[in-house]
């Protein structure tokens, strides 16, 4: 049987890498354990590796690969059988948990869509940008996920964030008072906002 995840073992961020457990018991005779071998249902690679074998009890942690894409995956136990000496091949069973799934959330990208110079008068507060905004989107629904941008600039006199959801272009605009210079507009970082609607996720971030 599979053993009930914690959240951040199943729901992760893309590119990232979470565990998923399954328990084998009554595996020994006569104080000797059994050789056996897990049949599972996994269209989609979850599992490191594939071939789920071993002997005796134990619980058995098996790693999500990295690679694994954006969307909802799952794995399903069929059943589990022994071999070789001294139990032979007999047909065990699969109770409780029998299939578990992983959500890999995307982690969004934002990027200034053109290189904007302002002339603005000392004391000027509204600086307006535009920001392109992709991979902001769960396949499954789909559903736009809500995200914050955070800004900067090396003097550390412009600073501030901004929100939005799902992909597109985005307008924003600065609200620091400048003095007299040259100030040069950097995104320092972009992350996911949990929930979405009614979707729970994790905070995926790209700096």
């Amino acid at each position: 049987k599979f053993i009930f995840p914690s959240a951040g073992d199943t729901t992760i961020c893309q590119g990232t890498s979470g565990i998923i457990k399954f328990q084998v018991t009554n595996a020994t005779f006569n104080g000797t354990d059994v050789s056996w071998t897990v049949n599972v249902t996994d269209p989609d690679g979850l599992l490191a590796p594939t071939t789920l074998t071993g002997q005796g009890n134990k619980t058995v942690i098996n790693t999500i690969p990295t690679t694994l894409g954006i969307g909802s995956h799952t794995v399903t136990l069929n059943g589990i059988t022994t071999s070789g000496t001294p139990s032979g091949t007999c047909t065990g069973t699969v109770s409780a948990m029998t299939a578990i799934s992983v959500k890999v959330f995307p982690t969004p990208i934002a990027t200034l869509n053109t290189t904007i110079t302002e002339d603005k008068c000392a004391g000027s507060t509204a600086v307006s940008f535009s920001v392109d905004v992709t991979n902001a989107v769960y396949p499954v629904g789909p559903t736009d996920l809500n995200w914050v941008i955070n800004y900067t600039d090396p003097t550390g006199t412009i600073t501030g964030s901004f929100t939005g959801t799902g992909n597109g272009n985005f307008p924003f605009t600065t609200g620091a008072a400048l003095a007299v210079g040259t100030y040069t507009i950097s995104l320092n970082s972009i992350a996911l906002v949990s929930p979405s609607g009614a979707l729970t996720h994790p905070t995926c971030s790209k700096t």
